[in-house]
């Protein structure tokens, strides 16, 4: 991961807090309450990381969910999200990055600033949080990364991205990045683990040491 990077730009679900896991748990249940057939692990494989879940879910999985169902399952992602907690180790991390940090994620805003909050991680990026809303393409596609590197005035190349799910490490490449791939949340089942291992990322970090160690902070 040489040279030592100009920015970092950390993704939040999965990476700074660790609600992945418990979010595909949710969401997977409210879908199969509207019928679709989907499981915890096709979730975090298929749909983490994207932008525009609805359109996606339809698409990657063929559940159309109703306006209901939809706002039904809105309502309890929010009232868990009410509970979130930081990876362990993250909060430390990212106060100890000495060069310009962000947050880039596929969350809206105003869910990114709620539960970085609730996790006491929001006041060691703002104003520097940003959010597909902001962006033409969500992840996979690149817009989001550079997007952030042009608000930081760091060149693309020297940008680290610090990515849980195949679809961030695509979009961090495809934005010319360096890119991590952090296993240390609790959603990372071996299935996943394997995918991010050969998923093109240039390390992997299983947990916030590591992480750091990669960075050379």
């Amino acid at each position: 991961m040489r040279p030592s990077p100009g920015a970092v730009i950390f993704d939040c679900d999965g990476v700074l807090l660790d609600s992945e896991r418990a979010m595909a748990e949710l969401w997977c249940e409210g879908l199969r309450a509207a019928g679709g057939t989907i499981t915890v692990e096709q979730w975090l494989t298929r749909i983490t990381g994207l932008s525009g879940f609805r359109q996606r879910v339809r698409d990657e999985l063929g559940v159309d969910v109703s306006d209901t169902e939809w706002a039904a399952i809105h309502a309890s992602e929010t009232a868990a999200l009410a509970a979130v907690r930081a990876v362990p180790g993250m909060a430390d991390v990212a106060s100890a990055t000495p060069v310009p940090r962000c947050v880039a994620s596929s969350s809206g805003l105003e869910r990114l600033h709620r539960t970085l909050a609730t996790a006491g991680l929001r006041d060691l990026f703002v104003p520097h949080i940003y959010s597909a809303e902001q962006v033409t393409r969500g992840k996979p596609a690149p817009d989001l990364f550079l997007h952030a590197a042009a608000s930081l005035a760091v060149a693309p190349a020297m940008c680290v991205v610090v990515e849980d799910s195949l679809h961030g490490i695509e979009a961090a490449k495809a934005a010319g990045m360096r890119v991590v791939a952090f296993a240390g949340g609790s959603h990372i089942v071996p299935a996943v683990r394997e995918r991010l291992a050969r998923a093109g990322a240039d390390a992997v970090a299983e947990d916030a040491d590591a992480l750091r160690a990669i960075l050379g902070f």
